[in-house]
């Protein structure tokens, strides 16, 4: 989702966790499809179907090729960790891919710890190096889209160097277990507080066992100071590369076998405007070549728009592949066409572009029917299959996008996204005998007879909603609230917009008989009541709260309704409880509220983005 929050979601039903030990549970993603911002992808240009994606809050995935989906690789991650989920850059060892490195950290979660997370397995498992002592990443901030920071030196597995928003350049020489600083950049931060976005080692420059040339890009117009540097002694010494663009600054560069460079612009880090000063509206990309020093402006004709992604075909050296970032421009031309980023290919190294939408481009929601209507957004970075460069992937604010046809006269991007679940998700109801309905951020929320089965979302949408209730004894009346508010009582098989609201956003109760209905607007310390599906309200005396939200209660009364100001205490069950009670081995970072039943699905919210 675009404004990212790791919530406590909560789960299914009223009931109490008691009795549910003799219970035997297969745990399961509930199926909603991406929903959630992929920051970056990689792959191995050693091993073929080797490939990552990472995310800005929630963790990060390997494809499984076998069954075509994405797996987890962060989902152990504790809750005192949570915070490690923002996976800022990711890096695959160029000698042997299953040697993987993560740079993750969020500002706001977990003190703002950082830590360099290290596998030897392709990420089954991960050691974790806490480096918050030496500098600080924020996988959720501006600039989380440039890349990759991260990077394995091609000609040393044990050589790593990483770029850091605050406080330099860092180098290891034992696989990512300690860093030290390189002091021969003179780079800390930037204004934007993004500072280096990408560094970028050169394969043909291996000798002696490492790779001698080395560039760093600086998320800094060129007007503040140089924006991109270059050492040609393996970081022993830097300096700034003249010529490079003042007005904008380097988002992701790519590089030749013979060391040419591609570079992408922006008048901003992104994913989207961050202010007056860095207005994401124009940007470039430029060719530099380190023989002679030349700058060559390759940006496609007509195009101004801000570029994000950029790869180079490892077969073919003029054939490229760039991407816009946070551009709202006809996107494919199939019925219900959809506006975001435009993808362009070039097959003499960027002197001539295709624009793949005016070749026909379309979009293949592969199965999710919200994505029909969704587009490529926020496409910060592009890739080549290193092993088949008729395919390529794109990330987007919603999921990953997969295409095999690149270079067909009409190319399809199927949305790829099976297995990776990014949803905030504020809210779930299990219904006895009934349905799971969800409430998400974005993309509304879904009623689902079967969690595995990707369904359609809410209709009439209205994007994040922040609150749902059902009635207890009458589960065929439903509520839901966002920007709007809408009732059901046919179990949502139909919504009916509430014909007046006081405020938007918020909580929902409804009374056990659905007569009555509460509403708790977002930042309000009144609650309102309607009696007539919300034609009128009054507000609630001697209830001056703020966020006020419902309690879990047995009361079978028809007009029975408990509320709570202290919505974490009184809503969440230990999380001992519920791993002890349930699955043992049940991530700790689920801060949950866990409400089985027994002969019927249990559904768990999670503080990682996603519901199971």
């Amino acid at each position: 989702m675009h404004v990212k929050r790791t919530i406590l979601a909560l789960a299914a039903g009223l009931l109490m966790i008691q009795g549910v030990a003799a219970e035997s549970y297969r745990w399961d993603n509930v199926a909603m499809g991406g929903a959630g911002f992929v920051s970056g992808v990689v792959a191995s240009k050693s091993e073929r179907g080797v490939v990552f994606v990472r995310t800005d809050v929630g963790g990060a995935y390997r494809y499984d090729n076998q069954n075509q989906r994405w797996v987890a690789l962060t989902d152990w991650l504790s809750e005192s960790d949570t915070g490690l989920m923002g996976v800022e850059s990711l890096a695959i060892d160029p000698r042997n891919a299953a040697n993987v490195y993560m740079l993750a950290g969020t500002d706001y979660f977990s003190s703002g710890k950082t830590a360099i997370l290290r596998s030897t397995d392709y990420g089954k498992t991960f050691k974790i190096t806490d480096v918050t002592s030496r500098f600080k990443t924020h996988g959720n901030g501006m600039g989380r889209s440039n890349g990759e920071r991260l990077q394995v030196d091609p000609g040393s597995g044990n050589v790593l160097f990483v770029g850091t928003r605050h406080d330099g350049l860092f180098k290891s020489v034992d696989s990512g277990a300690t860093w030290n600083r390189v002091n021969s950049l003179n780079v800390t931060g930037t204004p934007n507080g993004n500072g280096i976005c990408f560094v970028l080692l050169d394969p043909s420059s291996v000798s002696n066992g490492t790779a001698k040339r080395i560039y760093v890009g600086v998320s800094r117009y060129g007007s503040v100071g140089p924006n991109l540097y270059f050492s040609k002694d393996g970081g022993a010494t830097f300096n700034p590369v003249a010529g490079a663009p003042a007005g904008l600054m380097p988002h992701r560069a790519a590089i030749t076998p013979k060391g040419r460079l591609y570079l992408t612009y922006a008048n901003g880090a992104g994913p989207h405007a961050q202010s007056d000063s860095e207005p994401l509206n124009t940007g470039a990309i430029w060719e530099y070549n380190a023989v002679g020093g030349a700058w060559t402006n390759v940006t496609p004709a007509g195009m101004s728009a801000p570029f994000g992604g950029i790869s180079v075909d490892p077969t073919n050296p003029k054939r490229l592949v760039a991407s816009t970032i946070s551009i709202w421009l006809q996107q494919a031309t199939q019925p219900g066409f959809t506006w975001g980023d435009r993808i362009f290919t070039s097959i003499d190294a960027g002197r001539t572009w295709t624009d793949l939408m005016n070749r026909g481009m379309s979009v293949d929601a592969n199965g999710i029917d919200w994505a029909h209507t969704a587009s490529i957004h926020w496409a910060g970075a592009i890739e080549f299959d290193p092993f088949d460069p008729t395919s390529a992937w794109v990330v987007s604010g919603n999921g990953v996008y997969k295409t095999s046809d690149i270079d067909a006269p009409k190319s399809v991007w199927k949305f790829d996204v099976k297995g990776m679940e990014e949803s905030g998700a504020y809210q779930a109801e299990s219904i006895p005998g009934g349905p799971l309905v969800s409430i998400i951020g974005d993309y509304d929320g879904f009623i689902q007879t079967d969690p595995s089965q990707y369904v359609p979302r809410h209709t009439p949408t209205m994007g994040s909603t922040t609150g749902l209730a059902v009635a207890a004894q009458a589960t065929h009346v439903l509520a839901r609230v966002g920007d709007e508010l809408y009732t059901s009582t046919n179990q949502g098989a139909s919504w009916d917009k509430a014909p007046a609201k006081m405020a938007t956003r918020g909580n929902l109760a409804l009374s056990a008989d659905g007569l009555v209905l509460l509403h708790s607007p977002e930042n309000s310390i009144t609650t309102y009541r309607s009696a007539d599906f919300g034609a009128s309200w009054t507000a609630v005396t001697g209830l001056a709260v703020n966020n006020a939200r419902r309690w879990p209660t047995r009361s079978t009364r028809p007009s029975s309704m408990s509320t709570s100001a202290a919505p974490a205490h009184c809503w969440r069950v230990p999380t001992a409880a519920c791993r002890s009670a349930i699955k043992p081995s049940w991530p700790a970072a689920a801060r949950t509220f866990c409400a089985p039943r027994r002969g019927a699905r249990a559904t768990c919210g999670c503080a990682s983005n996603r519901m199971a």
